[in-house]
C-alpha cells in the first residue's frame, strides 16, 4: 500500500472514530438488530422505527449541538461541509462490526429551528416474493403479476412515502 493510500485510510479511519464519538448516545439503538431508523427531531428528542414496535419515542434526548456535531461527521465523511449556505445532507455511513451500512439525512438551520437527522440502517433481512405472499402482503394474483413482468424483465414502478417499504419490495 503507498503511502497515499495508507494516508486515506489513517484518515478515514479517524472521522470514523469522530462519528463514533458523536453518535455514542445513540449507539446502542444503532446496534439494536431490529431498529431499522433513528432520527432526532428539532426538539431533540430521539425517535426509532422498529419492526417489533413500530414507531417509539426513546428516553434519548439530544442538544443541538450534539445533532449539528453528527451532521458534520458524517459529512466529513464525504469530505463536504455542511453550514448555513448548504444546510442538508444526504450521504451514507459505512457498515461496520457494530451496525450495518445507513442512509443519513441531516439539516441544519436556518432550514430548520434546530439539527434534525434520520439515519436509516439498511436491512439485515431480506424478504422474498414468497415471504410477501405467505405472509398475505400481496395476493397470489399480484405475486403472479410481479414474477411475470421479472421474468420478461419489465420495468417495475415502486412508489410510496418514506418508510413504505419500497426497498424491501424491490429486493424481495
Amino acid at each position: 500500500m503507498s503511502n497515499v493510500e495508507n494516508a486515506e485510510q489513517d484518515d478515514l479511519h479517524f472521522k470514523l472514530l469522530t462519528l463514533y464519538d458523536c453518535i455514542d448516545k445513540i449507539m446502542p439503538l444503532m446496534k439494536t438488530p431490529d431498529i431499522y431508523e433513528i432520527y432526532a427531531n428539532a426538539d431533540g428528542r430521539i425517535w426509532t422505527l422498529s419492526n417489533a414496535v413500530g414507531k417509539k419515542r426513546t428516553d434519548i434526548v439530544m442538544e443541538p449541538i450534539e445533532v449539528r456535531n453528527i451532521i458534520q461527521s458524517v459529512a466529513a465523511l464525504d469530505d463536504r461541509i455542511i453550514d448555513d449556505v448548504d444546510p442538508k445532507l444526504d450521504a451514507k455511513i459505512p457498515g461496520n462490526p457494530e451496525f450495518p451500512m445507513c442512509r443519513f439525512h441531516g439539516t441544519l438551520p436556518p432550514t430548520v429551528l434546530n439539527p434534525v437527522m434520520n439515519i436509516r440502517k439498511h436491512s439485515t433481512v431480506i424478504f422474498t416474493l414468497e415471504d410477501y405472499l405467505n405472509q398475505g402482503t400481496i395476493t397470489k394474483q399480484q405475486y403472479d403479476i410481479l414474477v411475470e413482468a421479472i421474468r420478461k424483465k419489465k420495468n417495475i414502478i415502486a412508489a410510496g412515502g418514506t418508510g413504505s417499504g419500497k426497498t424491501t419490495l424491490l429486493n424481495a
